[in-house]
């Protein structure tokens, strides 16, 4: 497959010398044989395995698709924790330029690969892990001219980099066609920059002098508890509301946009509930008192989103640089305006993002740990809190006289009707596409079978303290995966075998690292202790039609009696 479109890239490169050495490397056994099986990646960990050095290595590896209707060139990267040097990238992005390839950096920002929201190429990932700058080209086959004059003038113009200079932390920004790099030491400069004169303002803010000192002091004591209370209550509706739409909703994966809609409306209904306590205790009516809350939660935030990646530093204090600006407003129009400038820093996260890369992000806001809704709650606390500085300049919000126990019962239950009904409207809509989802899915599933394809004949010996086994396995179908290891009472398991294993991993335990489409029969050797006990499993993954079934077998080696 793509055969003339190989042919023809190496002849294009072959036209135009390069600066260094340039192999084209054809792998085999990189892709997973059933998509519920993990990738080996034989192929080019045999490649990599062989080389004397990846000092000075750098790969791009080519992926032919026709999923693109605009038949751009999509980029790739990174890959979670880690991205490809900024003078790598550079390089090749200008080198796509140079060729008039039209191409798009899958995921937009480099945050997004190293907090591991960008789907990647294995190949890619295994790379980049193994110190080699890497970036995939996800391309049209009818592009194959203007790529392979790209690489031409890559390998004729760009040396490897040197790994030991290897940058991670930087930020890469393509907009309008218009690229910026921003290095790592520029971001840390910034971030000490803003955090200086922040915290200039935040201690000689206006709040501690003047003739309203007292009244402001007053409310400050009265409401600097409402942070971490509403930090906490907005954390635990949000995963009380994530396990209730577990509950309703199991087949969630099938429809993670619908999901999270559920799981934002129950905890709405959630803290609706606690919006009782505005007409039960007092709290102070003055929007100042609320927009200082709104300038110290948002302040805290960009620390503790920079912890996550460095360059959300960007975004968060771009928000906090807008309140801090508009603190002063009194008016209902100047505070609407402000509370739709918070959200522009984070609009180019849901506008410029790939489908793939949005996915991934709505399913991690969805599915987490109680850590990531304080993450996600800490998120949207400035955004409450703006809320509540609207409703006491519309003076809807706070204690007021002549309220009946049955008038907030109706409030709350108006409320609670129109999210769930909104939530079960989406439910609707979507339904028809769940079906379709889980179909797809059936057919991914790894079957079992009651009857037997597989049978090992086993041959073993022992000289003194050493035992050697020859395990000859066979089946009646083709096998495409053999997972075999060995559990031992002895810190070492086996001694030696003719194939590759890991015993250090766990000790106790040995696995051997076999390729995919295993010969058939299968022969493994191997040395071991006579004095212990030890078990070989042997997971076989069988091709039945278009079916995978799953079928395992235990052989236990009995310690030599002396």
């Amino acid at each position: 497959m793509y055969y003339s479109e190989v042919t023809q890239l190496i002849r294009l490169m072959q036209e135009r010398p390069a600066s260094y050495p340039v192999e084209i490397v054809l792998c085999a056994n990189n892709e997973s044989p059933h998509t519920s099986l993990s990738n080996s990646l034989s192929g080019i960990k045999t490649y990599i395995q062989h080389l004397e050095s990846v000092s000075y290595t750098t790969s791009v590896e080519l992926l032919f698709t026709q999923q693109n209707s605009d038949r751009k060139t999509v980029v790739e990267i990174g890959t979670k924790g880690r991205v490809s040097p900024s003078s790598f990238v550079d390089a090749l992005l200008r080198s796509l330029e140079a060729s008039q390839t039209e191409f798009t950096i899958k995921g937009r920002f480099n945050s997004l690969y190293r907090m591991g929201f960008v789907s990647v190429s294995p190949v890619v990932s295994y790379m980049i892990n193994q110190e080699i700058p890497s970036a995939a080209l996800c391309i049209d086959p009818s592009s194959i001219k203007s790529i392979a004059q790209a690489l031409s003038f890559f390998t004729g113009n760009t040396k490897p980099p040197d790994v030991d200079n290897w940058d991670n932390n930087y930020t890469l920004l393509q907009v309008f066609g218009k690229r910026l790099i921003v290095p790592e030491y520029i971001l840390m400069m910034v971030i000490i920059g803003v955090s200086g004169v922040s915290l200039f303002f935040l201690c000689s803010f206006s709040f501690l002098v003047g003739k309203a000192t007292m009244l402001r002091k007053e409310e400050l004591s009265r409401t600097w508890y409402l942070l971490p209370i509403i930090i906490g209550i907005t954390a635990l509706f949000l995963h009380l509301a994530q396990q209730l739409t577990l509950v309703i909703f199991p087949s969630w994966q099938y429809n993670d946009i619908t999901a999270l809609i559920i799981k934002l409306a129950f905890g709405l209904v959630f803290l609706s509930f606690v919006s009782l306590a505005q007409y039960l205790f007092s709290f102070p009516l003055t929007s100042f008192i609320y927009g200082y809350l709104l300038l110290i939660v948002v302040f805290i935030n960009i620390f503790i989103f920079t912890t996550a990646d460095i360059s959300l530093f960007i975004p968060f204090s771009a928000e906090y640089l807008i309140v801090y600006a508009t603190r002063s407003s009194k008016k209902k129009r100047g505070i609407l305006i402000s509370a739709v400038l918070m959200t522009l820093p984070f609009l180019p996260y849901a506008v410029l993002l790939d489908t793939d890369t949005r996915n991934n992000l709505l399913r991690a806001f969805f599915n987490t740990n109680l850590l990531g809704n304080i993450l996600f709650a800490c998120f949207a606390v400035p955004f409450e809190i703006m809320w509540i500085r609207i409703m006491v300049r519309m003076k809807l919000f706070g204690k007021q006289k002549g309220v009946s126990l049955k008038q907030i019962l109706i409030e709350l239950g108006g409320t609670a009707l129109i999210v769930i009904l909104i939530s079960l409207s989406v439910s609707i809509v979507r339904a028809k596409t769940t079906n379709e989802f889980r179909n797809i899915e059936q057919k991914n599933i790894i079957q079992t079978s009651s009857y037997s394809y597989t049978a090992a004949e086993v041959e073993r010996s022992v000289l003194f303290n050493k035992a050697a086994a020859k395990v000859t396995v066979s089946s009646s179908l083709p096998v495409v995966r053999y997972n075999l290891h060995i559990e031992s009472e002895s810190p070492l398991p086996i001694y030696d075998a003719n194939y590759p294993y890991d015993s250090l991993s766990i000790e106790g335990s040995a696995v051997f690292t076999l390729d995919d489409y295993p010969p058939n029969p299968l022969q493994l050797r191997f040395s071991s202790p006579a004095d212990f006990d030890s078990e070989l499993v042997i997971t076989a993954y069988i091709l039945h039609g278009s079916t995978i079934i799953e079928e395992k077998k235990s052989i236990f080696f009995r310690r030599n009696s002396k």
